[in-house]
C-alpha cells in the first residue's frame, strides 16, 4: 500500500508507467493507494499509464492482478496511452484502511478510466464495488439517480478513444457498470460481458458510438441509458444481448443533456 499523510501535492500512485515506457505487470496485489482524506485531493491511483503534465505516454500489459482499495481510480490511462487489461480483480474504490467513506471532499472513484486517444483491450476482469458516497463532490452530489446525480463507474472510456474493446468482463455491484462517454470519433466494442446488479444503472452511452453484442444486462434500476451531449449524438447498435430484470427501464433513451452531473465522477 501507499499512503500520503496530508501532503496535498502528492499523487499517491501504486504503479506508474510513463515517458514512453512499456511494462508487464502480472500476478501482483496492488492495494491501499490513497492520499490523506483530510485534504480531499482527487488522488490515489492504483495503476496509472501515461502522464498529463508533462504529457507523456505509456504502455502496460496488466494481467491477473488484484487491484483494490484505490482512493480515486483502479486503472487510469492518460492521453494516447495503451493497455491490455486482462483477468484482474479491480474493486473497492475509496474504501479500506485509514479511509473515511463519509468524507464529503472525496468525489466518485472509478474502476478503469480511459482518457482521450487510448487504445485498450479490457477482457475477463472482475470489476465491482465502485461506490460514490452520497453528498460527495463539488458538483451534483452522489446519489441513486443515474440521470441527475454523480455515479462511480466500473469501466469508463471517456473522450476520443482510438480503439477500445471491452469483452467478457463481470461488472457488478457498482453505482454504474459500464459508461461510454463523449467518444464519437471511433466505435467502442462491448461484447459478451456480464453487466449485472449494479446499484443504479448497468450501463450508459453518452455522446458516443457503441456496438453492444452478446452481453447480459440485468438486475438494476436502469439497463442501458442512451443520451447525447449537444452535437455529440450517441449511436448504439445492439445485437444478441439479454436485457432483463430492471425496476425502471431496460433501455432508456434520454434527450436531456447530463454532462454536468457526471464531470466530478471522472477524475
Amino acid at each position: 500500500g501507499f499512503y500520503v499523510p496530508g501532503n496535498i501535492a502528492a499523487q499517491a500512485i501504486g504503479v506508474h508507467v510513463y515517458e514512453a515506457a512499456t511494462a508487464e505487470v502480472h500476478h501482483n496485489v496492488i492495494t491501499e493507494i490513497h492520499n490523506d482524506v483530510i485534504n480531499g485531493n482527487q488522488t490515489g491511483h492504483c495503476v496509472m499509464v501515461g502522464n498529463n503534465s508533462p504529457a507523456t505516454t505509456g504502455t502496460i500489459d496488466l494481467h491477473d492482478n488484484t487491484i483494490t482499495y484505490c482512493q480515486k481510480q483502479g486503472v487510469t490511462l492518460r492521453v494516447n496511452s495503451s493497455a491490455t487489461i486482462v483477468d484482474n480483480e479491480i474493486a473497492y474504490g475509496n474504501q479500506g484502511e485509514g479511509k473515511d467513506p463519509g468524507d464529503p471532499n472525496i468525489y466518485a472513484s472509478n474502476g478503469i478510466v480511459l482518457r482521450d486517444g487510448n487504445t485498450a483491450t479490457i477482457s475477463g476482469n472482475d470489476i465491482h464495488d465502485w461506490i460514490c458516497t452520497p453528498g460527495a463532490g463539488s458538483g451534483p452530489p452522489c446519489g441513486t439517480n443515474p440521470l441527475t446525480e454523480t455515479q462511480s463507474v466500473g469501466i469508463l472510456p471517456f473522450g476520443a478513444t482510438t480503439s477500445v474493446t471491452i469483452s467478457g468482463n463481470n461488472v457488478h455491484d457498482n453505482d454504474l457498470g459500464i459508461a461510454d462517454y463523449l467518444n464519437t470519433s471511433s466505435t467502442t466494442a462491448i461484447t459478451g460481458n456480464q453487466v449485472v446488479n449494479n446499484d443504479n444503472a448497468n450501463a450508459q452511452v453518452y455522446g458516443s458510438a457503441s456496438n453492444w453484442s452478446g452481453n447480459t444486462i440485468s438486475g438494476s434500476g436502469y439497463g442501458l441509458i442512451i443520451s447525447s451531449a449537444g452535437s455529440d449524438v450517441s449511436s448504439v447498435t445492439m445485437t444478441g444481448n439479454t436485457v432483463s430484470g430492471h425496476s425502471n427501464y431496460g433501455i432508456y433513451v434520454d434527450a436531456a443533456q447530463r454532462y454536468a452531473a457526471w464531470l466530478s465522477a471522472l477524475w
